[in-house]
């Protein structure tokens, strides 16, 4: 999973542009709590890391209403790919700073019962895991249908 900031295009063209995480210290961020990080967004892009302390017009514990706010222009949000793809694909929001990613980007985790031995249903299940998440479901563009 990858987490990005956007924001929609309205909020973009009323305010300041923003070329570097830095410049989010004078933008209306979305917070959400439940971040460990919250209210600070560490961001990396090619070993340059850098903390923003973001100031929030709204913080939430609700991912959906981060999502609806962004919508309605109210600030920045920063929130995984997937939650934003479509919104994304359809233009209603923009990514920001799109080279920058979360500093520790969260991954999937597969628990099973021992390491020492791997059935062979499992060792197929994990293959195939890995190779259907290479590329994120919602990172891929979207099919179009005849």
């Amino acid at each position: 999973m990858r987490r990005l900031l956007c924001a929609s295009p309205a909020y973009l063209k009323a305010h300041r542009p923003i070329r570097h995480p830095r410049d989010l210290a004078h933008h209306a961020c979305i917070g959400f709590t439940p971040m460990a990080s919250h209210p600070v967004w560490h961001l990396s892009r090619r070993g340059e890391k850098q903390a923003v302390r973001t100031h929030a017009r709204l913080a939430t514990d609700d991912i959906d209403a981060v999502m609806h706010a962004a919508l309605q222009d109210v600030g920045v949000a920063f929130c995984a790919d997937w939650i934003a793809a479509n919104e994304l694909r359809e233009g209603r929001l923009v990514a920001v700073l799109p080279t920058w990613n979360e500093e520790d980007d969260e991954v999937m985790h597969v628990i099973r019962a021992s390491s020492q031995y791997t059935p062979a249903k499992m060792r197929a299940f994990l293959d195939w895991m890995a190779e259907k998440f290479a590329i994120a479901p919602w990172a891929r563009p979207a099919r179009k249908w005849r």
